[in-house]
């Protein structure tokens, strides 16, 4: 499951909010038919190595991008893998109280006018 906001990686190499996906196909070559809102609690975003995680859709999976509620990520990510690794070698702090690494607290805050909500 997935936030309305995370780019989840389309057929065409391309990412595209979850909410945005009816009628696309996935990169997995699975078609999206229907989009369903299901409120629960709770925060999931995890920071790879490859900047992508896997999500079940239906019986199978497919990829997601580690950026969520950011348009185009791919444009993003090696200009903000630089910043949370330089960051990580001045800072040793896993998390912050926000359960974030610090750099990506920083990043939100400093690049808050590229961020979907």
């Amino acid at each position: 499951m997935v936030s309305a906001f995370h780019n989840i990686a389309l057929a065409n190499k391309t990412y595209a909010f979850a909410k945005d996906l009816n009628g696309e196909h996935l990169y997995n070559g699975k078609k999206v038919l229907t989009i369903n809102k299901v409120q629960q609690k709770g925060v999931y975003a995890p920071l790879t190595s490859s900047n992508n995680f896997y999500v079940s859709v239906g019986e199978g999976h497919t990829l997601a991008h580690c950026f969520a509620n950011l348009k185009n990520p791919e444009f993003f990510e090696s200009i903000f893998s630089i910043i949370i690794n330089v960051w990580g070698l001045i800072d040793s702090r896993e998390t912050n109280e926000e359960g974030m690494l610090p750099a990506v607290s920083w990043m939100k805050n400093t690049f808050s006018f590229l961020i979907e909500e």
